[in-house]
């Protein structure tokens, strides 16, 4: 898909490996975080335009930095946590199921 590897604890990507750098899931809860690290999105070209991902190249601290890497590790954990969140939320049959339990 990407030309990469993903990591999938939980069945859940929270961080890809391509052309030599790793990117992690981020989000409006977590992007500031990078950014404030001077990391950059991860781009890529589709339909001949560059587009924004949903991933932030891992900060150089975090190479180096055990603490660093965990840190940044659970945001994109947490960041693939609620995007599935979301995802499932707006799922047809979780409409139907939320309906089913208020009536």
């Amino acid at each position: 898909m990407f030309g990469g590897a993903g990591l999938y604890p939980d069945g859940l990507c929270f961080a890809v490996a391509s052309r030599g750098e790793v990117h992690v899931k981020a989000e409006a809860e977590s992007e500031a975080a990078f950014a404030a690290a001077a990391s950059e999105p991860f781009v890529c070209e589709m339909q001949g335009k560059p587009r924004a991902r949903g991933f932030w190249r891992l900060v150089a601290e975090a190479h180096d930095d055990p603490e660093a890497l965990r840190r940044f590790a659970e945001l994109g954990r947490a960041a693939s946590r609620r995007a599935a969140a979301a995802k499932a939320a707006r799922r047809p049959s979780a409409r139907r199921a939320k309906r089913a339990k208020s009536r």
